[in-house]
């Protein structure tokens, strides 16, 4: 596999508002106000950049925000509120705060991996999530609705046991607790399945890693069953940053197929670009 054309695609526009921020760090910001039941999350792109946290490969920090605390809160906002509902289609709020009866937000758990990756295999679908975890329905024939008598607490997808990919940095002494924060771990990843069927072609990018570049591994998924799939390792290096308007580092890979051809898109200069590189095969 290699590069055969890589472009600039959009770079990101600059937030220019300003909150309060909600900290109890020392004298800044203001102590945290009571929950009203009532959902806003707002995410603030600073401008000029900020140089107070590091990040892959050095630089600038745009996304630099109330961390983690922001993080902390959302999460645990959607993690109690991730199914709505509404009668009219306009009132998602609880009943308890002005929603309809019966309806308004509610609790559903839909998998314990973030960044889900999903792909058919022999028909059934499987996922590809955070730090190279696969995944599928707990129930097959529900993969996207609650089954019959399903609790809303318990995920509709499970996860495998263990990574391979995990697995492969630990062995290779990259990964593992004794390490700064826990050492190098994949990060949001893309996969496809490739024209044999029995194939599954992923790409990432493997956060801590100095610079952050993506690379490619391959999974046999007839081999055994799907927790006991394997990555493999090392992987292909395929992008780093190389372009002035890249900056110094490239990740969060997303593939896309357009009239037979294959692209990579990606996110660069800090998360402040989306690009897009076009693969062939390497033959």
């Amino acid at each position: 596999m290699r590069l055969l054309l890589r472009a600039f695609v959009v770079a990101a526009v600059g937030c220019g508002a300003a909150l309060a921020a909600q900290s109890r760090f020392g004298d800044w910001g203001r102590a945290d106000l009571p929950y009203d039941g009532g959902f806003t999350f707002v995410r603030l792109r600073w401008t000029d950049g900020t140089y107070g946290a590091r990040i892959g490969g050095g630089g600038r920090n745009f996304w630099l925000h109330e961390f983690p605390r922001a993080e902390q809160n959302l999460m645990t906002m959607l993690d109690d509120f991730t199914l709505a509902t509404s009668k009219s289609g306009l009132n998602f709020n609880r009943p308890d705060v002005g929603g309809e009866p019966g309806y308004g937000l509610k609790r559903l758990v839909f998998a314990d991996r973030n960044y889900l990756r999903v792909f058919q295999y022999r028909g059934a679908w499987y996922g590809f999530g955070q730090r190279g975890y696969f995944s599928r329905p707990a129930d097959l024939a529900h993969p996207w609705d609650l089954p019959p008598g399903w609790h809303p607490h318990h995920p509709l997808w499970v996860c495998a046991e263990t990574s391979p990919i995990e697995k492969d940095l630990v062995s290779a002494g990259l990964a593992g607790d004794h390490l700064p924060n826990g050492g190098l771990g994949m990060r949001h990843g893309s996969v496809r399945v490739l024209e044999d069927g029995e194939t599954l072609e992923a790409f990432y990018s493997r956060k801590w890693e100095v610079p952050e570049y993506i690379v490619r591994s391959t999974a046999d998924l007839s081999a055994g069953n799907w927790q006991t799939w394997q990555t493999s390792y090392p992987p292909e290096d395929i992008l780093r940053a190389e372009e002035d308007w890249e900056g110094e580092v490239v990740h969060d890979s997303y593939l896309f197929q357009a009239d037979g051809a294959l692209y990579l898109l990606y996110s660069c200069r800090e998360e402040d670009a989306i690009a897009a590189a076009k693969l062939t095969p390497d033959h």
